[in-house]
């Protein structure tokens, strides 16, 4: 390997390690008036961030009560159900059964001026 190529690779294991970058850990100096707003701006947005914690706790608590009542109304209700369907279809007696493509279809008399007279579909 070429000198000048030594020097490079050098160079470039330097800068990574930071070996030649002096103390990592030494803070900048700032301005004590600079540290005291800061302090006091920090110091405000706690207030806002701990009262904006507080009106959540609360809504949290109202929507746990809500859930609370309505899982109570839940669980008393009572479904009403219709009344239940018939076992067997019922037709009246003057419709003709027939059948077409191997499905039932029945032929419905337009008027017959008397009223109907019920049997079950099977027959």
């Amino acid at each position: 390997m070429s000198p000048l190529r030594t020097i490079q690779w050098a160079c470039i294991v330097l800068l990574f390690t930071g070996i030649g970058a002096g103390p990592a850990n030494v803070e900048p100096q700032t301005n004590p008036a600079d540290g005291a707003a800061q302090l006091k701006q920090l110091q405000e947005k706690n207030r806002w961030l701990q009262s904006r914690n507080d009106a959540l706790v609360i809504q949290n608590h109202e929507l746990e009560a809500q859930l609370k009542l309505a899982q109570t109304q839940l669980s008393t209700l009572n479904i009403l159900r219709g009344p239940a369907a018939p076992a067997t279809p019922r037709i009246p007696d003057d419709w003709k059964r027939g059948e077409f493509n191997g499905m039932p279809v029945y032929v419905i008399p337009l008027d017959t001026g008397a009223a109907p007279i019920m049997r079950p579909a099977n027959k």
